[in-house]
C-alpha cells in the first residue's frame, strides 16, 4: 500500500560505486559482481552485503538488450577509483522512499506499486524515472529500499 511510502531528504550523500551497463535487467547480480571483482582487485573497499542499482530504462517499453542501468555497491566515504573503470555517484537530494523486506524480486513489484500509486495520488512530479535500488542482505533476509528523485 502507498502508506508505506515516505518522502524523504537525503542531505547527507548516500555513496554508490559503480558503473552504467547494457543489457538484461535480469542479469544485475552478474554486473553487481564484476564491480565487487573490480574493486576488490584495485584493493578498494566497500560495504559487503549492500549492493545498489539505479534502473534508467520502463523494462516493459525497451528491449532487454537495451535496458541501460547503473549496478555496484555501496560505499562510505570518498575513495580513489582512478585505477578502475568505475565511477561514483553521491545520491542526495529528496525523494520518495520504501523500504520491502523479502524476496527481491517480489519486494520490487510491491515496492513500485505502492511508490506509482503515491505518486498517482498525490500527483507528484518525479525529476527523473529512475529508480534507486539498494539491497541489503543481513541475517538471512533481503531489505529492499527503493527511491525515486522528485522535484522540489
Amino acid at each position: 500500500m502507498e502508506d508505506t511510502v515516505q518522502l524523504i531528504a537525503l542531505n547527507n550523500p548516500i555513496k554508490l560505486i559503480g558503473k552504467v551497463f547494457t543489457g538484461n535487467y535480469a542479469e544485475a547480480s552478474l554486473y553487481v559482481t564484476a564491480v565487487q571483482n573490480e574493486l576488490t582487485a584495485a584493493q578498494i573497499a566497500f560495504i559487503p552485503f549492500k549492493i545498489c542499482g539505479i534502473y534508467y530504462d520502463d523494462p516493459q517499453v525497451i528491449p532487454a538488450a537495451e535496458q541501460r542501468s547503473f549496478q555496484g555497491v555501496v560505499s562510505e566515504g570518498n575513495v580513489d577509483l582512478s585505477s578502475t573503470s568505475l565511477s561514483a555517484i553521491d545520491m542526495a537530494g529528496t525523494f520518495l522512499y520504501t523500504k520491502v523486506t523479502g524476496d527481491p524480486m517480489q519486494a520490487i513489484m510491491k515496492g513500485y506499486g505502492d511508490l506509482f500509486a503515491y505518486i498517482q495520488t498525490h500527483q507528484t512530479q518525479l525529476k527523473s524515472n529512475a529508480g534507486y535500488q539498494i539491497l541489503t542482505f543481513a541475517e538471512g533476509q533481503v531489505v529492499t529500499e527503493i527511491y525515486m528523485e522528485i522535484l522540489t
